[in-house]
């Protein structure tokens, strides 16, 4: 028996809702502090993290219908693949005038709140199915 995940948009909106809302804040606060050094480094952190994570969360959709071999294969394969992505970018982004540690603190607030939001959403999936 297979389990299917029936709210995928829920769980995406539960997901992408506070990354956005902490990666836009954490721009806007990064642009006051540091200019337009601080907005290049919120917006590369902010595109780099969704499409990293919509990666993560597509392979999420995908697990439950393939083996476990072929689940571990894919996880293992767009993990590897992220790994080259993100060292491709830091070298190609390295000539950009943004702040380092500006991106690296927001691309990681950002990260946190997406996973916090999938955890929220997955942990309470049962009692929202049961409520409605």
């Amino acid at each position: 028996m297979k389990f299917r995940m029936k709210y995928q948009r829920e769980f995406l909106i539960f997901s992408m809702l506070p990354s956005l809302i902490i990666g836009v804040v954490g721009t806007i606060f990064a642009s006051v502090v540091l200019g337009s050094e601080g907005f290049t480094a919120g917006i590369f952190a902010l595109f780099l993290v969704f499409i990293f994570l919509m990666v993560h969360f597509l392979v999420l959709i995908v697990a439950p219908r393939i083996s476990p071999i072929r689940t571990m294969a894919l996880a293992m394969g767009s993990f590897f693949i992220k790994v080259i992505v993100v060292i491709l970018c830091l070298f190609t982004l390295d000539p950009i005038a943004m702040n380092k540690r500006a991106f690296g603190i927001i691309a990681i607030a950002t990260m946190t709140a997406w996973l916090s939001g999938e955890i929220w959403a997955y942990s309470t999936a049962w009692t929202r199915k049961n409520r409605w």
